[in-house]
């Protein structure tokens, strides 16, 4: 195995192997070449680079950075050292920081939100310092960066999450003082918080249910009276589409399976479709059904080329290709 018995590159090496789950002959190929190997050492030798990041290139193989690859195939891992220096052999680990990056900057951002900042600056011991208002202040701005990051991550993945008010926590607490006491005991800042969200989420439904995803169902503008009709109307329908849609929950364990294992739950999938299409008074014609169907398709047409990567299928050891086609 390359690695000139450094221990500095054995741990870069074995934090890389074990992070991507790959096999050390990766890592060999790798080293082989000498422009990846020099920075390698380059990193762990002299001053700068300060960072080094490791990925998977296209056709499978790892190759190693010293910026931010944009975009990356799959996750790779970072090392920074802490100061521009050279990586001392003793204690190294007291110098360099390293972990994962995810291939989506996105989702990597909102896990970071909701990990790492919210947990911290939420945290009553960290807040001690600060004046009362000063720190509820900081909760509350920290509370609306999480929702906010929450609901654009929905959006993104075209769903509807509804955020929980601040302090949501409590409720059961709050819910036992106040029945304890009669009413007279209560909460009036975790009141206001959850009059508030629940104000947001009624606008967030209302836009939700006001949309049809088959087809444009109003083809004009009569006036705001009519308008207001029609937008009600179209509120009671989709209440009624959704009432027949609750066996959604097929799609949702299918796309959240991998695709090896999703042959048993075809069957119960087809069985719901079916059973959409025989009871609901919306869904029951030819047009509505094909949708339905066409969107079944395509999330198994992605799921398979997620799978199987196209790209580097013909460029990866001919065994793995083997397990996955």
């Amino acid at each position: 195995m390359v690695g000139n018995n450094d221990i500095r590159v054995d741990f870069i090496m074995d934090f890389t192997l074990k992070s991507l789950r790959l096999k050390p002959d990766k890592w060999n190929r790798m080293m082989v070449s000498d422009e990846q190997r020099n920075y390698i050492w380059n990193f762990v030798d002299r001053q700068l680079p300060q960072e080094l990041v490791i990925s998977q290139n296209f056709s499978g193989h790892l190759v190693s950075h010293t910026d931010w690859p944009v975009p990356l195939r799959s996750k790779g891992v970072y090392f920074v050292k802490r100061e521009s220096e050279i990586l001392p052999k003793e204690n190294f680990l007291n110098y360099l920081t390293c972990g994962d990056i995810h291939p989506n900057a996105l989702d990597h951002f909102c896990a970071w939100v909701e990990e790492v900042v919210a947990p911290v600056l939420k945290n009553e011991k960290n807040l001690s310092k600060f004046p009362r208002c000063i720190a509820d202040d900081i909760k509350r701005q920290v509370h609306e960066l999480s929702t906010s990051v929450y609901q654009i991550r929905g959006h993104i993945k075209g769903k509807t999450l509804l955020p929980f008010p601040q302090g949501a926590a409590k409720i059961d607490e709050e819910e036992r003082k106040v029945r304890e006491s009669n009413g007279e005991e209560v909460d009036m800042t975790l009141k206001n918080n959850i009059e508030g969200i629940i104000i947001k989420w009624a606008y967030q439904i209302d836009e939700v249910l006001s949309k049809d995803s088959a087809e444009e169902l109003n083809n004009a503008n009569e006036g705001s009276y009519y308008s207001k009709k029609w937008r009600l109307f179209l509120t009671l329908l989709t209440v009624h589409i959704t009432q027949h849609l609750d066996p959604s929950s097929h799609f949702i364990s299918l796309e959240g399976s991998d695709f090896q294992d999703i042959v048993p739950q075809l069957r119960p999938l087809m069985h719901a479709i079916c059973l959409v299409y025989a009871h609901s008074n919306h869904y029951n014609s030819a047009a509505r059904i094909i949708i339905l169907m066409q969107e079944t398709c395509n999330l198994l047409a992605d799921m398979g080329r997620k799978y199987l990567e196209p790209s580097s299928i013909f460029q990866v050891e001919v065994e793995e290709a083997l397990i996955k086609s």
